[in-house]
């Protein structure tokens, strides 16, 4: 039917080159296991990356995707910025200018796929759960990056899924350990946790594709700890 290759850091990655079919042990490996369960027959690319920036991808764009003539292309990357402006012993207007180094290089990756594919392209906002103090100090530049990433997504008319609130939400329901135990990537807490991000995740591309009209349909909701109904507040 086609290719869909995904772009980002250590969540899209989730070990890609230890497993045996190179898509990892997170959301991308379940997400190609449900389209086979569904006798969908596409082709699926993990070019996560642990560590990346939005500057990494940016850079490898054209060797990693564009070459591979894709025609979807799931972005999830930015945290590992936001972790290297907080982390900067730089004044305040510099970690600004970070920042807006981090949005022109998401900016150049969707003008190069805007004009040298005919892809869509689907972006995933970058999050993170603060506790107890940790990471408090990341939401200020997260709210920035996702609404700079947002105006972007509109702008070239790619598809924008929120996370932070929708996973934020979960938290509020059953518990901030029944989403992860680090503040940042979710597969680092119990074994449903993976079924929840992917749940909101999957909403998210259910409620961008049926309207393009694609192959997912409400089914592909991992057990349903989000709806289609719930996840639309936040399309």
């Amino acid at each position: 039917m086609g290719l869909i290759v995904f772009l980002g850091d250590s969540i899209t990655d989730a070990g890609r080159k230890e497993s045996s079919n190179q898509l990892g042990f997170g959301y991308v490996n379940i997400f190609s296991e449900t389209l086979k369960d569904q006798n969908q027959d596409w082709t699926i690319i993990n070019r996560g990356v642990e560590g990346y920036v939005t500057e990494h991808i940016a850079q490898t764009l054209h060797g990693e995707c564009i070459s591979l003539h894709p025609d979807y292309v799931s972005i999830l990357v930015g945290i590992n910025d936001i972790g290297l402006i907080v982390g900067a012993e730089a004044s305040e207007q510099d970690k600004l200018y970070m920042l807006e180094d981090s949005i022109r290089a998401y900016h150049e990756m969707l003008f190069d796929l805007s004009r040298e594919t005919n892809a869509k392209v689907i972006i995933l906002e970058p999050f993170i759960f603060p506790k107890d103090g940790k990471y408090e100090d990341w939401v200020p530049w997260q709210k920035k990056m996702s609404k700079n990433i947002k105006k972007l997504a509109r702008n070239y008319g790619a598809f924008f899924i929120p996370l932070q609130e929708p996973m934020n939400a979960k938290i509020r329901e059953m518990g901030f350990e029944a989403i992860t135990t680090d503040g940042n990537r979710p597969e680092n807490a119990c074994p449903d946790c993976k079924r929840i991000f992917l749940s909101v995740t999957h909403s998210g591309f259910f409620c961008i594709l049926r309207n393009i009209r694609c192959f997912f349909s409400e089914t592909f909701l991992i057990q349903k700890f989000v709806s289609f109904s719930e996840y639309k507040k936040y399309c």
